[in-house]
Parts: C-alpha cells; sequence; structure tokens
C-alpha cells in the first residue's frame, strides 16, 4: 500500500465516525485520529503547520455550561471538527500527485536490483555528528568523478550535478530529518532514471554521502 492509499485508507475510516453519536472520547476515533497526525507528521514534518493544527483540535467545545444536554453539544462539535480533519486530508489528497507514489514504487522495486545488493533506506533519529568541511569534500570529490566520466553525456551531468548540490544543501539544513529524507528521495528517483549504470557506479556513493549526514540507509 503506497502513501497515497494510505491515506484514502484513513479519509474513509473518519467518515464511518459521522453519524454514529460519538464525541472525542471515542477509542476508535482516538486510535484513528493518532494514526492521521503520526501521517501528517511523517509527510510534513513535526512542525508542520498541517501537522500543528491537527494535534491542536479538539473535537469538543473549549467551554461548556454544567447541567446542560453536554451530550448533544459534545456530538455537535466532534462532528463538526471531524468533517474539517476530513475535507483537509482530501484536499491535501488531490493535491498529491499519483506519478510521485508511482515513482517512489519503482524506486522501492528498483534499488533492490542494483548490484546485486538490497539496499534498504531507514529514518535513523539517533544523533549524528558531522563534520561540514569532510561533506563538502566528499560532495566535490564526487562531482569531480562524475563530470570525467566520459559514459555520461553533458545533458545529463549538469542535471546530476545540479541534484548533488541540492542534496548536499539539504544535508547542511536545519530542517528535520524526516523532512530531508521527503525531499532527498524524490531527487534519487530522479537519479535512479539515469540508468542501471548510474546508479551501479554512484549511488553507493551517493548512500555514503547520506549516512555522513545522519540519514542511514
Amino acid at each position: 500500500m503506497n502513501k497515497k492509499e494510505k491515506l484514502q485508507k484513513l479519509i474513509e475510516k473518519g467518515k464511518e465516525f459521522i453519524g454514529k453519536n460519538l464525541t472525542h472520547n471515542d477509542s476508535h476515533f482516538c486510535a484513528w485520529n493518532a494514526s492521521v497526525i503520526r501521517f501528517i507528521e511523517n509527510e510534513f514534518g513535526v512542525n508542520s503547520t498541517d501537522a500543528k493544527r491537527l494535534k491542536g483540535r479538539l473535537y469538543q467545545p473549549s467551554a461548556y455550561a454544567p447541567g446542560a444536554d453536554n451530550q448533544s453539544l459534545f456530538v455537535k462539535y466532534f462532528e463538526r471538527d471531524l468533517s474539517k480533519t476530513l475535507e483537509e486530508l482530501e484536499m491535501i489528497f488531490d493535491d498529491i500527485e499519483e506519478n510521485n507514489f508511482q515513482g517512489e514504487k519503482n524506486f522501492q522495486e528498483e534499488k533492490k536490483n542494483i548490484g546485486g545488493t538490497t539496499i534498504n533506506f531507514n529514518i535513523d533519529n539517533s544523533n549524528t555528528n558531522t563534520n561540514t568541511t569532510n561533506i563538502n569534500i566528499s560532495f566535490e570529490k564526487l562531482k569531480g568523478d562524475i563530470e570525467n566520466d566520459s559514459s555520461i553525456v553533458n545533458e545529463d551531468k549538469i542535471e546530476i550535478l545540479n541534484k548533488l548540490d541540492e542534496i548536499k544543501n539539504i544535508q547542511l539544513s536545519n530542517i528535520p530529518k524526516k523532512e530531508k529524507w521527503i525531499t532527498i528521495k524524490k531527487i534519487l528517483i530522479f537519479l535512479l532514471d539515469k540508468g542501471v549504470d548510474f546508479a551501479i557506479a554512484y549511488l553507493p556513493q551517493i548512500l555514503l554521502l547520506l549516512k555522513m549526514g545522519g540519514i542511514n540507509g
């Protein structure tokens, strides 16, 4: 199941809570809401606007009068806020380009066959002290090797070198690791399109640079 399918499943599950006279304390809703927040955090970052908004949504009135018909009030606010969340998720779903997910699927399948070795990409959230000078030197050496590689046509060289600069800038930025990975993964998919020969020759070096930057493969 790709990410777009996961999001569609979350949307469909969320719709099942409408019209059931439920409130924010329902255990199935709480589990669903946690899954939604986790999905958004993984895709856009823990500190992203979408994640903060969803985590701050109450699904209940912020104030209510004791002795009033609070059950009806809680149901009303629950369904109002849930409807907002579902609308936002559907907008996110519509904004996702299907080819990005197909590209990711192709990437996951193709990377297993490079050089006969399975390559696993996992986010390692452990602290890593990165030497900025070493990263710069490694990138420059890799770029030099590619520039001198006569098997790569000049047009591809320009694109590849630009993508390597993007990876280096992402590695040295202060954005969360998961946000780095979202962008870097798209770049790796692009580089895989340059052919198996290129991937076999240079992907291991790129993976090493990722590991040096704290994203372990």
